[in-house]
């Protein structure tokens, strides 16, 4: 792990140290914050994404909203 962030956090993404804990990104629903939550997912991470537009927030997380993801 050569992240000093991630070392510092002692989250080990690519060992699954995703699984089971809960990531809040806040964001549109596109772009980085699509990619983030996406990501996270595909760890097993529980996944909460907040933002100013619900309705749109719900519509960008449609397709995988069964996935574990809240918004």
């Amino acid at each position: 792990m050569n992240d000093p962030l991630l070392r510092a956090t002692g989250v080990d993404v690519m060992g699954g140290g995703l699984r089971n804990k809960t990531v809040v990104v806040v964001g549109r629903g596109s772009g980085i914050a699509r990619a983030v939550v996406l990501a996270a997912r595909s760890e097993g991470a529980h996944v909460v994404v907040a933002g100013r537009d619900r309705g749109a927030l719900a519509d960008a997380y449609a397709d995988v909203a069964d996935a574990g993801i809240s918004a």
